[in-house]
C-alpha cells in the first residue's frame, strides 16, 4: 500500500522515476553533454502523431529541441508551455517530442491514444516521435520526464537537460542556449 501511495504521491509532483526511487535534490546547471553524444541523425524521421501545422523551422531549422514527455505529466505540461511561447518568439527552432512508451503507460496513466489527444488538444504545432529503446540508451536514459536536448543547426548535441540531475529550463534560459549557438537559417 505505501509503494502504491508513494508512486501516486512521487507522480503526482513530477517527480517519478524509472526506478521509482525517491528523487535527488536538482540543480539548476545543465547537464555537461558527453563525448560521443548523440546526435539529431539518430533521432526518429517518421513522426507517430503530425503537427497540424508545420513550421518553416521543419526544414530549415537553426537549432533543434528534443523533449521526453508523456501526456499526463504536470511539468511535460509545463514546459510545453514554455516551448511554445519560444517557438512563437523563434520560429526558425525546431520543437520535437519524444514519446517513450515505458513513460508514457508508467502506471496505466496513458497510452497511445491519450498521447494523440493530448497534444491534439494541448500541442497541435508538435511533431511526435517514438523513442526506441537504443535511443533513450543512447540519450542517456533519463529517469525523469520533461528532459531535453538542444541540438545545433548542424546536429550536434550542445546542450542536455536533464530532470534528474536538474529542473527544466524555463523561456529565458532556452532563449539565451539558443542564441549561443544559432546562425540565421538561410533560406
Amino acid at each position: 500500500m505505501f509503494k502504491a501511495w508513494l508512486a501516486l504521491l512521487m507522480t503526482a509532483t513530477g517527480c517519478t522515476t524509472m526506478a521509482g526511487n525517491a528523487t535527488r535534490p536538482v540543480s539548476t546547471t545543465p547537464s555537461v553533454t558527453p563525448t560521443g553524444a548523440v546526435t539529431m541523425a539518430e533521432l526518429p524521421t517518421t513522426p507517430m502523431i503530425s503537427a497540424s501545422a508545420p513550421s518553416d523551422a521543419a526544414r530549415r531549422p537553426s537549432a533543434t529541441i528534443a523533449m521526453l514527455f508523456a501526456s499526463w505529466c504536470g511539468p511535460c505540461h509545463a514546459e510545453l508551455a514554455v516551448l511554445n511561447q519560444l517557438r512563437q518568439a523563434h520560429p526558425e527552432v525546431r520543437i520535437v517530442g519524444l514519446s517513450y512508451a515505458p513513460f508514457e503507460e508508467f502506471n496505466d496513466h496513458g497510452d497511445a491514444a491519450r498521447l494523440r489527444e493530448f497534444v491534439t488538444a494541448e500541442a497541435p504545432w508538435l511533431n511526435v516521435y517514438a523513442m526506441s529503446q537504443t535511443l533513450y540508451e543512447r540519450l542517456q536514459q533519463p529517469a525523469k520526464i520533461p528532459s531535453l536536448w538542444l541540438f545545433a543547426s548542424d546536429g550536434t548535441l550542445v546542450q542536455t537537460y536533464n530532470r534528474a540531475v536538474r529542473r527544466a529550463p524555463g523561456l529565458d534560459e532556452l532563449r539565451a542556449a539558443i542564441n549561443g549557438i544559432a546562425q540565421p537559417a538561410k533560406k
